[in-house]
C-alpha cells in the first residue's frame, strides 16, 4: 500500500523473473510534490535501494530473482521506506499538476471523471490519474523533473502497451505538464500508443473526449 491509502501495484514478470512496481511508487512520490531530485533526498533514496536490493529500472522499482516471498517482501519493504521518509520529511506544498488538470477537465471540458481509477490488466493492476467514462478514455499526467522524465516516460510508454493490447478501441491521453521536455524520440512512442497532449494544448482534450 503506498503511503497515502493507495493500493500498490505489483506485477511478477514470469519472462523477466522479477516482481515491478510498474513504476507507481516513483510516480505517486513526484505526483505528491516530494522533491526525489533534491540533495537531501538523493541521499535517502539511494540508500534504500541498496538496503533492499531494490533496482530502479525505467522509472519501475524492480527485484530480480525466481518469484518468492522474499523477493516480493524486499520490494514492499523499499516502498515503505520511501514512504516513511517522506513523511519524516514533510516539503512546502506546491500546486499538484494532477489538480490542475482534474480541476480543467471538469470546468472546461466538462466531462465527468473518476480519480485514481485502477484497471486489472494481465495480472496486473494499474492506476491512472482520470478515467472518463462516457469516452472511454484513460489519462496520466506527466510532470516530472527533468532528471527522471525519459524513466518515468518510459514506464508510462509500458503501461500504454497493455492497455492497448486489451482495450484497443479506448482513447489513452499523456497530459504533458507545463515545462516538461520530452525527448524526441519518447514523445514519438508515446504517440504510437496515445494521445500527447501538452498542457499548452489543452483544449485538444475537448475534441479528444467528446462522448
Amino acid at each position: 500500500m503506498l503511503p497515502d491509502g493507495d493500493a500498490l501495484p505489483i506485477f511478477y514478470d514470469r519472462q523477466r523473473d522479477r516482481f515491478t512496481d510498474l513504476g507507481e511508487t516513483m510516480h505517486w512520490l513526484l505526483a505528491s510534490g516530494v522533491p526525489i531530485e533534491q540533495t537531501n533526498w538523493l541521499p535517502a533514496f539511494e540508500a534504500t535501494l541498496q538496503i533492499t536490493g531494490v533496482r530502479l529500472l525505467e522509472g519501475a522499482l524492480v527485484t530480480e530473482g525466481p518469484a518468492s516471498a522474499a523477493l516480493l517482501l524486499e520490494l514492499v519493504q523499499s516502498v515503505l521506506r520511501l514512504g516513511e521518509h517522506a513523511a519524516m520529511n514533510p516539503v512546502r506544498p506546491r500546486p499538484i499538476f494532477r489538480e490542475t488538470v482534474k480541476a480543467y477537465l471538469k470546468n472546461e471540458v466538462g466531462a465527468s471523471v473518476r480519480s485514481q481509477y485502477r484497471l486489472t490488466v494481465q495480472d496486473a493492476q494499474l492506476t491512472f490519474d482520470f478515467y472518463v467514462e462516457d469516452s472511454h478514455a484513460f489519462i496520466k499526467t506527466l510532470a516530472t523533473p527533468s532528471k527522471f522524465v525519459q524513466p518515468v516516460g518510459l514506464t508510462m510508454l509500458g503501461t500504454w502497451d497493455f492497455v492497448r493490447e486489451e482495450y484497443s478501441n479506448s482513447t489513452r491521453v499523456t497530459v504533458v505538464g507545463p515545462h516538461v521536455r520530452l525527448p524526441r524520440i519518447l514523445i514519438r512512442r508515446l504517440d504510437d500508443v496515445s494521445y500527447v497532449v501538452p498542457w499548452e494544448n489543452r483544449t485538444r482534450l475537448k475534441g479528444l473526449l467528446r462522448a
